[in-house]
């Protein structure tokens, strides 16, 4: 008999499966039987509501875990479904029991729904004192864990997350104290076939071992400091190392012969290569980040990171790199740009930063021993203006942000690659910058008394330059239905415009105060606010004016028609 047919007859005997509830009170006799259920059983029942922590008391909710699985990602056999599963969350039950006496009970969920399953799950926790997830496909498995973690009560475990990295942890450190040396005096990288391990010491030493039995394959010769990191690439075909020496050396994995040596600004200080191995970052203790092309050692980029660098991370397509700045901080580049993304500040200190699958997620490590997933809330970093931003706005499509500057500048940025659509002038300091309801028009406010008002993409509009104030305009606004513009100066002067025509539609003068804000109000009014405490309500009466009377107006009349 084979072992796939011994394995049908194990799992066929009689009882089926492998799991079988045994009770833990005697249940032979009425009165067992009135304690285990109806009547005796209220008791505890009334005490759990009273205190919900008497549950692990009186229940065996403390010593049962739930084996959670949707089979998206079984060992070996891919997404096989949650009912094809079921045979491997039995056999992780029976380890929980034989291995530690922790009753576990499978449970297979038939949703590949990260969202379903979360809830379900939730709905569960009064029923366990722990969950083992397991077998479920990434990226969704490290929201799931997350969010169940931060929503739950009891502990929360992905077993395919976190397993290989303890076992693996375990060993090199148990490997370690058996060469009598310590964790910061080493640093080791495996090749993608996981046959071959490198592993750097503070001796300066590099060596190629073989991981299956431990056997020394060779040296990599010439380095005179201590190892900062090493990294396997083009397949496991070269070696990459950097070291206190201050140097960078790329190494042929099979004979050990040096490819190419690199003098770096200053000595590096860590090192990180990108998962499609086109580029690798070193940081330097001349503060610096230097971006290398991988193929011929090119410098792509030098980042300013203003403080040492201890660690640096790219994510999954190169487009961000983590570096740890300094004691407190993990600053987000995005290399290309040469642009600081987001710089989150740990006041415990860092340790250690690394992306996760999912875009935007970050894993930190500090010092006081914690790993905590961090969402980034910046999805790219302009360029900078130069100058204080005292206006933003989005375009009605969503493809473009608006920005004007103090300058006097208005620029408008994609999107998608934060590069520059258009650069233009109000031609004097600007105070502020509206866009119309319909995404059409933009106003700029300007020191020089005027408000000029642009096509969306940065040409004038026809009547772009709307005068008249006696004094800058600080504030602007667009009315609902898109047909007027209005502007506030810093002496409180209003002024409303027609924008198809620029003709001056009303002036208000009552404020005592500079203008501070300016809003629409229902379809063709305005609201402004002022630094004399008022806000005041204007409505624009007048449809349009009539010019050509040189004194008085004493009749009027209007068509019949009209």
């Amino acid at each position: 008999m084979n072992l796939n047919d011994e394995a049908l007859a194990y799992h066929s005997r009689p009882p089926c499966g492998k799991l079988e509830v045994v009770p833990t009170k005697p249940c032979y006799t009425q009165r067992d039987l009135s304690l285990a259920y109806t009547p005796g059983v209220a008791e505890p029942c009334r005490a759990i509501q009273r205190d919900p922590d008497a549950a692990f008391r009186y229940t065996a909710r403390g010593n049962l875990v739930a084996v959670i699985t949707n089979g998206t990602a079984v060992l070996g056999l891919g997404n096989i479904g949650a009912l094809a599963g079921k045979p491997v969350m039995e056999g992780k039950a029976i380890l929980f029991k034989r291995f530690a006496d922790i009753d576990a009970i499978d449970i297979e969920l038939a949703t590949e729904d990260p969202e379903e399953m979360i809830q379900a799950i939730r709905l569960m926790e009064p029923s366990f004192g722990g969950i083992n997830l397991e077998d479920i496909r990434a990226p969704e498995c490290f929201e799931i864990e997350d969010r169940l973690r931060r929503s739950m009560s009891i502990p929360v475990f992905h077993d395919d997350q976190h397993g290989t990295a303890i076992i693996s942890g375990a060993a090199l450190l148990n490997a370690l104290e058996l060469q009598g040396k310590r964790p910061e005096e080493v640093r080791v990288v495996f090749s993608g076939s996981g046959q071959e391990v490198v592993s750097g010491a503070a001796d300066g030493s590099l060596h190629l071992w073989n991981a299956a039995d431990g056997a020394a394959l060779r040296p990599f010769s010439g380095h005179g400091g201590a190892i900062v990191a090493v990294a396997y690439a083009a397949a496991g075909q070269r070696v990459i190392s950097s070291s206190a020496d201050g140097t960078l050396r790329f190494w042929n994995a099979a004979d050990g012969q040096q490819l190419a040596s690199v003098t770096p600004p200053a000595p590096p200080t860590a090192m990180a290569l990108a998962r499609d191995e086109s580029r690798l970052a070193l940081a330097c203790a001349d503060q610096t980040i230097v971006l290398y092309q991988t193929a011929d050692a090119q410098v792509l980029a030098t980042l300013p990171a203003g403080a040492g660098v201890r660690s640096l991370d790219f994510n999954a397509d190169h487009t961000r790199l983590a570096a740890v700045t300094g004691e407190d901080r993990v600053v987000v580049w995005e290399p290309g740009r040469q642009a600081v993304q987001e710089t989150l500040r740990v006041p415990a200190g860092v340790a250690a930063a690394a992306f996760t699958a999912q875009p935007g997620e970050l894993l930190v490590a500090s010092q006081d021993k914690l790993i905590t997933l961090q969402a980034l809330h910046h999805e790219r970093a302009l360029p900078s203006l130069g100058q204080k931003v005292v206006g933003l706005a989005y375009a009605a499509d969503g493809s473009l942000i608006y920005a004007a500057a103090a300058d006097g500048t208005l620029r408008a940025y994609q999107i998608a690659d934060g590069q520059q659509r258009f650069n233009t002038s109000h031609g004097a300091a600007v105070h502020a910058l509206a866009q119309s309801p319909d995404g059409r028009f933009l106003a700029t406010a300007g020191e020089n008394g005027q408000i000029r008002v642009w096509n969306a993409d940065g040409s004038p509009a026809a009547k772009g330059e709307l005068g008249g104030f006696s004094a800058p305009v600080v504030r602007v606004a667009f009315s609902a239905d898109n047909v007027y513009v209005a502007g506030g100066t810093a002496a409180g002067e209003v002024r409303i415009y027609h924008v198809a025509d620029g003709a001056v539609v009303q002036t208000f003068a009552e404020h005592a105060a500079g203008i501070t804000g300016m809003a629409a109000r229902g379809q063709a009014g305005f609201a402004s606010a002022s630094a004399d405490g008022a806000v005041r309500l204007w409505y624009v009466w007048a449809v349009r004016q009539l010019a050509g009377h040189g004194g008085p107006v004493v009749a009027l009349e209007t068509h019949p028609a009209a």
